[in-house]
């Protein structure tokens, strides 16, 4: 294992791989021959990566954060927080021709005439995620699967695309393929999501969010929907920023669904993107007076609960906190006691319930579940978590019975 990592760390250009599979822009003003800057699309960050002359590894490090540098292992185990998601995308990096196949997108910007977009004609890939015509052919998914084909050192690079919309206009592509998750040419990806069709106005309907496009189209497949009532599938394509955030709320105010299932990953991460979705989202028929901000630090899941209005009055900050308590005494019964639970009063009618939970999928879990108590919303936001990792792996053990 440790000669594979070693392969990895010198083999896989870390600039191109962070651009082709977490997104991030190349920022050719700042970047030289030796190092590339590379913004996150969040805009929130910037990395800079270069390559060792001593033992020929990709390394880079993040200006605006101390521990978030290293090779490309850390740089997987920084951005997934789950092992055994770091273990399953190394694997897929472990084939040395992918050294050579690995799609590579020039720096420069292409002429139009060699990237094109057209009705779904491959469906070799997503047949082999276990996706059936059936499904792909269904009237809700209809020009929401296409394939992207691109035109690169005279080789046409063939892959499915998934359009990204925000409120008005196509934000680019998705585009995946076996062993490669990328983006097209300007993609606006932290301002935009891969939709199903726009439910019929004045419809009734249930909003199901998944972190990929290939996880909605399995659950669509594992558990079809009845005849009569209509579901809108959205993905945030594999990690969320604030803007999806703000898209989604936005779309939710315009025509609010009657349920929201937040369908993510059963690791880590998925639960933390449910934490954000969870904690920020606002119903447009009762607004809460109740924000929760999630973030990680060390080996705990930091939980910041924003009380405002009578929610800020002290007996029920009081009654809240207990609350808290029994969440985490829940959650990590040995640790409990220990656990952070203090209160910051910034204002008279604005309050912070400080909380810390152990990061683990049993009680991240749980922090999704308390948040969506506290802001009322446990009736109107469910969460759903997959038997495995995530609901693609389910559909392929069912079809493996």
């Amino acid at each position: 294992m440790e000669d594979l990592y070693q392969w990895i760390k010198q083999h896989i250009d870390l600039a191109q791989y962070a651009q082709q599979v977490y997104g991030y822009q190349l920022d050719k003003s700042r970047s030289s021959k030796n190092s590339k800057v590379l913004i996150h699309p969040s805009e929130s960050h910037r990395i800079v990566v270069s390559r060792r002359e001593q033992n020929g590894h990709f390394c880079y490090f993040n200006p605006m954060d101390e521990q978030d540098k290293g090779t490309i292992v850390d740089f997987l185990v920084y951005r997934e927080g789950s092992w055994d998601k770091v273990v399953d995308k190394l694997s897929n990096l472990s084939d040395t021709s992918q050294a050579v196949q690995y799609p590579v997108f020039p720096e420069e910007e292409l002429d139009p005439d060699e990237e094109q977009v057209e009705s779904l004609s491959h469906r070799d890939f997503l047949h082999d995620r276990g996706l059936s015509d059936r499904t792909l052919d269904h009237p809700w998914f209809a020009g929401r699967i296409l394939t992207h084909k691109r035109l690169i050192d005279d080789k046409t690079m063939v892959n499915t695309a998934f359009p990204l919309f925000g409120l008005k206009q196509p934000m680019g592509y998705e585009l995946k393929n076996h062993g490669f998750h990328g983006y097209s040419t300007g993609s606006k990806k932290s301002r935009a999501c891969w939709m199903s069709m726009t439910p019929p106005a004045d419809s009734i309907y249930d909003l199901f969010l998944f972190e990929s496009a290939i996880d909605a189209l399995s659950y669509h497949q594992l558990h079809p929907p009845m005849e009569d009532h209509f579901r809108q599938y959205m993905s945030f394509g594999g990690q969320i920023s604030d803007g999806q955030i703000t898209l989604l709320q936005t779309l939710v105010d315009r025509h609010p669904p009657q349920r929201i299932f937040l369908c993510m990953d059963r690791d880590n991460s998925g639960q933390f993107y449910a934490l954000s979705i969870a904690g920020k989202l606002q119903s447009p028929i009762k607004l809460s007076s109740i924000l929760a901000v999630s973030h990680r630090r060390d080996n705990l899941c930091l939980l910041e609960f924003h009380l405002s209005g009578t929610f800020a009055e002290p007996f029920r900050v009081q009654a809240f906190q207990e609350t808290i308590r029994h969440a985490q005494r829940l959650a990590a019964p040995a640790l409990a006691d220990r656990l952070p639970l203090y209160i910051e009063a910034p204002y008279p009618d604005y309050q912070i319930l400080h909380s810390g939970f152990p990061i683990n999928n049993h009680t991240l879990s749980i922090c999704v579940r308390t948040v969506l108590a506290s802001r009322g919303l446990k009736d109107w936001m469910i969460l759903v978590l997959p038997q495995g990792k995530d609901f693609n792996d389910d559909l392929m053990d069912h079809m493996n019975k």
